[in-house]
């Protein structure tokens, strides 16, 4: 059976490679106390960037409008903390979140609170984050989250027996599903190359002979 290619699969669902200037204006951030991060690296960031502008996409063609840039400035910070590569390490969040306060990074974004809140629940369990901020999970929560977890394909490439995000815990079921492909597509095909010296021309060379990312 012919699989569909990336294009294809795209075209079906409506959605425009994302442009590389999204990529540019959100520059990953990861402190140089995480050291060399094998699995939340830049190329890691990045990528995440990319489904998350796809996962927004879906949403806006339904009329529903997402904050891009709270969700797109958390997923910047996400990770700059974690340490833990091989465990669940919940708190990464939380400490982000202090760092990128303690900075100021967004003290003059009118969304700062918004970011804070995505950057710091995007490691917790949907049920502590109801119970801690008695709140809903907002769609830009779930993008940030399931953005996160479609890169689980990438630990295929990592000395890991995992091959792609364990579908339970997707949130958004029918968006983040239709994009699983499109991922795969995407993660093969970058750590199949030789290069992955500059993690964002890589990405974008790959993802615009894929139709994934356009220059």
């Amino acid at each position: 059976m012919e699989i569909d290619s990336a294009v294809e699969i795209m075209a079906k669902l409506g959605l425009r490679p994302v442009q590389v200037q999204a990529l540019l204006d959100y520059e990953p951030l990861i402190i140089k106390e995480n050291g060399k991060s094998m699995f939340h690296d830049v190329s890691h960031v990045y990528r995440v960037l990319i489904y998350a502008d796809l996962l927004s996409q879906m949403f806006e063609k339904e009329g529903i409008m997402v904050n891009k840039h709270a969700v797109f400035s958390a997923i910047m910070i996400h990770d700059c903390l974690r340490k833990n590569e091989y465990i669940n390490d919940v708190d990464h969040g939380r400490l982000a979140a202090e760092w990128a306060k303690s900075k100021g990074l967004f003290d003059n974004d009118p969304n700062k609170e918004l970011i804070l809140h995505l950057a710091f629940t995007h490691s917790l369990d949907d049920e502590v984050v109801r119970g801690l901020f008695y709140c809903d999970n907002t769609i830009e929560h779930d993008i940030v989250c399931d953005a996160d977890l479609l890169d689980r394909f990438r630990d295929g490439y990592n000395d890991s027996t995992l091959d792609g995000p364990d579908e339970s815990y997707i949130r958004i079921d029918n968006k983040t599903k239709a994009l699983l492909p499109v991922v795969k597509m995407l993660c093969h095909n970058y750590f199949e190359s030789e290069t992955q010296y500059d993690p964002l021309a890589d990405l974008v060379i790959i993802g615009s002979q894929l139709g994934i990312i356009s220059a």
